[in-house]
């Protein structure tokens, strides 16, 4: 099918249950590369991610960068004066385009900076090989000087001070970030249950990025196996905040709560 959204257009090359044979599939994603190489040849406007279901379209903003969710996320704030940055906030999603809507919540809750060093320490649990080249190619940068016992003490006083500021500073971000609830939809045969700092074999997969951003910042994480699970969760919540099912007759002590 195809899907014409608000900054996207979204193209199904399968589904959750792999209806469509894999050969199928892999030749209509060719067809539709072969359309966007001519529309976009050298690749400035659009940019093209593939789910795994669906070949999901973005256009490219000035200077190369792509207009996801995230970046609708911010302009809706400023626009609407949402105050997301006060929280509490509630993000759901079921594919890898919905991480950066809990990317731009928390750049709105927990500020720029703190964000940033959160996903460079998630790039280094993806390519810690890397990240490790990128800190020799910096030790080689730093001029080799010698410093006096005085000056040496004095730099390893203010390394302690700004250790210990960027540990209050992250400190205040997780208890910001507390406010936020991420409620996530992953395929059962994608999910992996292990804690999001394990080593993982190659780029991580869609639940464990959502797992990682939501233990480095101190959100609230739920994996759900399906959109009707999610569904039946939001509707638990509201029917308790409302003391009344959102859907059918009013509810009552005596009454049980079905959904």
């Amino acid at each position: 099918g195809l899907q014409r959204k608000f900054g996207e257009v979204t193209i199904a090359r399968n589904d959750r249950a792999g209806t469509v044979p894999e050969p199928e599939s892999r030749r209509f994603m060719a067809a539709v590369r072969q359309v966007k190489q001519v529309v976009d040849p050298d690749g400035s406007e659009l940019d093209l991610h593939d789910t795994g279901c669906d070949l999901e379209f973005y256009p490219r903003a000035f200077g190369g960068q792509s207009f996801d969710k995230g970046s609708g996320l911010l302009c809706l704030d400023k626009k609407l004066q949402l105050h997301i940055a006060d929280g509490p906030n509630l993000i759901c999603g079921d594919a890898p385009s919905d991480i950066s809507l809990i990317v731009a919540a928390l750049r709105l809750m927990c500020g720029d900076r703190m964000v940033d060093i959160w996903q460079e320490r998630i790039l280094h649990e993806e390519d810690p090989e890397q990240s490790l080249d990128d800190e020799d190619v910096e030790r080689i940068e730093e001029p080799d000087e010698q410093l006096s016992e005085e000056d040496m003490e004095q730099q390893l006083r203010e390394e302690a001070e700004r250790k210990g500021e960027e540990e209050e500073e992250e400190r205040a971000a997780r208890q910001a970030a507390a406010r936020l609830a991420v409620l996530f939809v992953v395929s059962r045969k994608n999910v992996n249950y292990a804690a999001a700092t394990e080593p993982q074999a190659g780029p991580m997969q869609v639940a464990d990025r959502v797992k990682a951003w939501c233990k480095l910042s101190g959100a609230q994480c739920v994996l759900v196996p399906s959109s009707d699970a999610l569904v039946a969760s939001l509707a638990c919540y509201a029917n308790r905040v409302a003391s009344k099912s959102v859907l059918s007759r009013r509810l009552t002590k005596s009454t049980p709560m079905t959904y």
